[in-house]
C-alpha cells in the first residue's frame, strides 16, 4: 500500500511538472499551438512503455497545473494560486489518485470548493462514481445551507455553534465503532 501511494504521489508531482513545463512553454510566443501534441510524440517516443502521455492527458496536466496556480481564483480566500500548491495542500492532491484529480479540478469552480472534494475524498475513502454523484449533487454548496433563524434568535456565539451543528447532521461520535463494524451493528447501536 505504501509502495502505491508514493507511485501515485510521484505520478501526481510528475502531472504538475509536465501541466507547468507546457504551461509556460505555451505562454511564450516562440511554442506554437501544436506543443502538446509534439511533447506528447516525444515523450510515447522516450517512454514507450508508459501510459498517460497522451494528448488529452497532456492537456489534463495543463489544466491541472493552471487551476491550482490561476492567481485570479478564490479573491476572497487569504491562499490563493500558488501559495495553495506550496503549502500542506499539494500533499492533499497527491494522496487520491489521477482520475480523481482529474474529475475535482475539471468540475471545481474554485480551489476552496476543489479542497473540499479532495478533503471529503481522503476523509470518506470515495471511490471516483462517490464522488463524481457527490460533485453532482453539490455537496460543497449544500454544506450548512439549511435555512435556520438562529442568527435572529441567538446570540452571536451560539448561532454560529448551532449552524456548525447543522453542517454534520450525522455526528456518529458516542457510538462506539470497531473497524469490521456492520450495518446491524450500526442500527443496534442507535437504536440503543
Amino acid at each position: 500500500m505504501k509502495a502505491a501511494l508514493s507511485v501515485n504521489a510521484a505520478l501526481i508531482e510528475f502531472y504538475w511538472d509536465l501541466g507547468r513545463m507546457i504551461s509556460e512553454k505555451q505562454a511564450s510566443a516562440s511554442w506554437g499551438s501544436k506543443l502538446i501534441e509534439r511533447v506528447a510524440a516525444d515523450l510515447k517516443t522516450d517512454f514507450s512503455e508508459m501510459k498517460g502521455l497522451s494528448n488529452s492527458n497532456l492537456k489534463y496536466c495543463k489544466r491541472f497545473y493552471e487551476f491550482y496556480s490561476d492567481k485570479s481564483l478564490d479573491l476572497s480566500d487569504k491562499q490563493i494560486g500558488q501559495q495553495v500548491v506550496d503549502q500542506l495542500h499539494f500533499d492533499l492532491l497527491k494522496q487520491i489518485p489521477w482520475g480523481h484529480n482529474i474529475l475535482i479540478f475539471t468540475k471545481s469552480k474554485t480551489t476552496k470548493e476543489a479542497l473540499f472534494y479532495i478533503g471529503q475524498t481522503i476523509e470518506n475513502a470515495w471511490g471516483r462514481e462517490t464522488l463524481a454523484l457527490q460533485i453532482k449533487s453539490q455537496l460543497f454548496e449544500r454544506q450548512g445551507k439549511a435555512v435556520t433563524n438562529f442568527k435572529t434568535t441567538l446570540p452571536a456565539p451560539l448561532s454560529d455553534l448551532a449552524q456548525q451543528t447543522l453542517k454534520d447532521p450525522c455526528n456518529f461520535d458516542f457510538v462506539a465503532m470497531s473497524a469490521a463494524m456492520k450495518e446491524k451493528d450500526l442500527e443496534n447501536q442507535l437504536v440503543a
